[in-house]
């Protein structure tokens, strides 16, 4: 770029001008989307779109809360089976005893209720 060129953007499309310096302060339209703008007074002015929204992010906003609520009912449900399972057993490979395996298996119902409680409620309160 020389010294007697100015460098702006249009306001509407973004189109990037070079224009001389000499028209510093008219108006013209842009070349790309014909909309009407001013020559910017100063060198290397970069205007910005101002009818433009900024985009916009999805950003997960859950709770640790529900995250570790989830995580708790996940440790509930592998404590649940190994009650379950392998207390229940003698030594001869024989159920032992039959309330063992109920409280077990009530304990992994109880992890398994815990994980579908903390995902509902971590898709209720996200962002």
């Amino acid at each position: 770029m020389t010294d007697d060129q100015i460098r702006f953007s249009c306001r509407h499309c973004g189109a990037k001008i070079k224009v001389s310096r000499e028209l510093s302060g008219r108006t013209g339209k842009c070349p790309k989307c014909g909309e009407a703008m001013t020559v910017p007074e100063q060198g290397l002015v970069i205007e910005l779109q101002l009818d433009q929204e900024p985009p916009k992010f999805l950003v997960e906003k859950t709770s640790k809360r529900w995250k570790k609520l989830s995580l708790y009912g996940v440790v509930i449900i592998f404590s649940g089976l190994i009650f379950a399972i392998a207390f229940n057993f003698d030594e001869m490979g024989r159920v032992s005893s039959q309330w063992r395996m109920t409280i077990g298996l009530f304990v992994f119902a109880s992890g398994m209720l815990t994980v579908f409680y903390s995902s509902i409620m971590s898709w209720w309160h996200h962002g």
